[in-house]
């Protein structure tokens, strides 16, 4: 099993982002049956039961324990990522959502051939480049994932990101990094919407504004760091002290 350093946490792994995107897309598709690769908690697939979904597996490299779980222990699989899925059932729709970012980039095929092998429609998202997180090490824009699906005929619909993007009880990463891709055939499954030929990166000013705030709080420490120490009395003194060292070790030699 590939170690995965992870930590799943309610806060991130909530309903409440869940709760606003699922039933647009049940309204759209109307899935039966629902596969989340990367589940975390298995809080998708809880509001997905709810929506009417039967048929829910969830899968993920990290056990997580009956008590934060939000599906039935039978629903869940562990799994490596980075490895072969194989199950005798395909599923109306497929999620994995903020999870390819986490696996090596030598596994990013591998994870697009779990998802297009157990379903025709898949809801994903991804970290783009300095987006940043708990070990993130495989950052990537869009139309990366975008080619790895187009290798394996499906198309991308942007969708998502101009309905939710305004939506205050959406994550930020979500409002970013959602599409769906889906194979040419159920393209009219998913509205009048045209699959995009060229998906467009974007930022979203959630993250614009925490990076903002990373930056001057990096400055801040900068600028405390010289008045503790380089503005300090002692300093310079002895600053003197080693560069006479120094240039009479110099001098010796």
């Amino acid at each position: 099993m590939t170690e995965i350093n992870y930590i799943h946490t309610e806060d991130i792994h909530n309903h409440k982002s869940a709760e606003e995107i699922l039933p647009y897309i049940f309204n759209l598709i109307k899935p039966v049956s629902v596969i989340d690769v990367g589940c975390g908690t298995g809080s998708w697939l809880s509001v997905a039961k709810k929506l009417g979904a039967k048929t829910v597996l969830g899968v993920d490299g990290i056990y997580i324990g009956t008590q934060m779980l939000c599906i039935e222990k039978e629903e869940f699989k562990l799994q490596d990522l980075t490895l072969p899925l194989h199950t005798d059932t395909k599923y109306d729709l497929a999620i994995c959502l903020e999870v390819a970012e986490h696996l090596p980039e030598t596994a990013a095929d591998n994870l697009i051939e779990i998802l297009t092998q157990h379903s025709d429609i898949i809801l994903f998202s991804a970290a783009i480049p300095r987006q940043e997180g708990q070990f993130h090490i495989n950052e990537q824009w869009p139309d990366y994932w975008q080619n790895k699906f187009e290798k394996k005929g499906y198309s991308a619909f942007d969708i998502l990101r101009d309905n939710f993007w305004n939506n205050e009880n959406v994550e930020w990463w979500y409002k970013q990094n959602m599409f769906i891709y889906s194979k040419p055939e159920n393209g009219h499954i998913l509205g009048p919407q045209v699959a995009d030929k060229e998906i467009i990166a974007r930022v979203h000013p959630e993250l614009f504004k925490l990076q903002i705030e990373r930056q001057l709080k990096q400055e801040e420490y900068f600028r405390q760091f010289m008045k503790d120490r380089i503005w300090n009395p002692k300093f310079i003194p002895a600053l003197r002290l080693l560069i006479k060292a120094i240039i009479k070790r110099k001098v010796d030699s």
